[in-house]
């Protein structure tokens, strides 16, 4: 789901494009990011990349700096993640690689095939796994982000509508209860970078590139 795009309000915008080699850029406020996240198509002298702004978000873990150490993570390891061509974590804004408007979603909807498409998505995932089999990025523990602490948030929104029934209290606790007894019964797994929205929509098939 995408917010209402909204103008970038930041007043740092015009001495950073200045810095950046991209004054007097042409900005198009894109589908906004339904977290803290901002997005512009830029052109510049006949060249195209992403404004990102997350100047609301840098009180948080998910803030530029964090943003940035997980990109230049990835693309070390070979994970095509957005080139970030200037960045300022004062302002919150960031000039990063644009890769296009086709989603992998996108190429499934134009009839390629979907386990292709799915196996590369994949193979993506694996690469990661491999490379990230410890904390060296010290991000924050499963169970102290946002995902983890969304995790109810099935009860509030599906029971409603599977069971025709108003949530409870002790609905959320006999849910929490079979996740804790789920998480007992398993095996230690490796540790690796967990990532949130990792779905067909939000995943960019590059130009040329072959399923």
């Amino acid at each position: 789901m995408s917010a209402k795009p909204q103008l970038i309000d930041s007043p740092n915008l015009g001495e950073f494009l200045q810095n950046a080699g991209w004054e007097n850029a042409s900005l198009k406020p894109l589908s906004a990011d339904m977290g803290l996240r901002r997005y512009y198509l830029i052109h510049h002298d006949g060249k195209t990349a992403l404004l990102m702004d997350m100047s609301r978000a840098g009180i948080l873990e998910t803030g530029l700096a964090e943003f940035i150490k997980v990109d230049e993570f990835l693309r070390a390891h070979n994970v095509n993640a957005p080139e970030i061509f200037y960045a300022d974590t004062n302002a919150g804004l960031a000039l990063i690689e644009y890769f296009g408007e086709t989603s992998f979603g996108d190429v499934l909807k134009n009839g390629t095939d979907k386990k292709q498409i799915y196996q590369k998505a994949t193979n993506v995932l694996i690469d990661i796994q491999k490379s990230a089999t410890s904390n060296n990025l010290k991000l924050p523990s499963y169970k102290d982000t946002l995902i983890w602490e969304r995790v109810p948030q099935f009860v509030d929104y599906y029971m409603p509508v599977a069971s025709g029934k108003v949530v409870r209290k002790e609905n959320h606790n006999e849910y929490q209860e079979m996740w804790k007894e789920i998480e007992a019964s398993l095996s230690p797994c490796p540790k690796t970078i967990c990532l949130g929205d990792y779905h067909l929509e939000n995943l960019m098939w590059r130009a040329g590139q072959s399923p």
